[in-house]
């Protein structure tokens, strides 16, 4: 028996895209969600030549997900972008699938106020990284 118990938390993922040793990360005021359902967001993902897409719908979220990726939860309300911590997926395996759904959205005019900054270089001091990320929410 495993002793170990990780806990399984819904929390804001930041949309960030690697780019070599690049970083894009996203900011962005808020996803329109009142004229998306879950035909619309799968039409989107089709009209860029995104195939297998997997779109649920729940009273409050969609649910993003490509086949072994993890999912990301689009909050109807906020309009914001949430992912499970403790599925078994990286972190940045999170930020790099939230980048998609970002990027996918925007191209048809569904996030207001999206912008990006590209922090490079070799990334070993992680703690640079993070602080940086933080400043951009705050």
């Amino acid at each position: 028996m495993n002793d170990r118990f990780e806990e399984v938390t819904l929390s804001p993922v930041t949309p960030i895209q690697p780019h070599g040793t690049i970083l894009q990360v996203f900011n962005y005021k808020r996803i329109r969600t009142e004229n998306l359902d879950a035909e619309e967001i799968k039409r989107i993902y089709q009209l860029q030549n995104a195939k297998d897409i997997n779109v649920l719908e729940s009273p409050n979220f969609f649910l993003i997900q490509y086949p072994g990726k993890p999912v990301i939860y689009l909050n109807k309300k906020d309009g914001r972008l949430y992912s499970l911590r403790g599925d078994g997926f990286p972190q940045v395996e999170h930020e790099f699938q939230a980048s998609f759904v970002i990027r996918m959205l925007h191209k048809w005019g569904h996030v207001e106020e999206l912008h990006s900054k590209r922090i490079g270089g070799k990334f070993e001091n992680k703690k640079n990284t993070e602080k940086f990320i933080s400043q951009k929410d705050g």
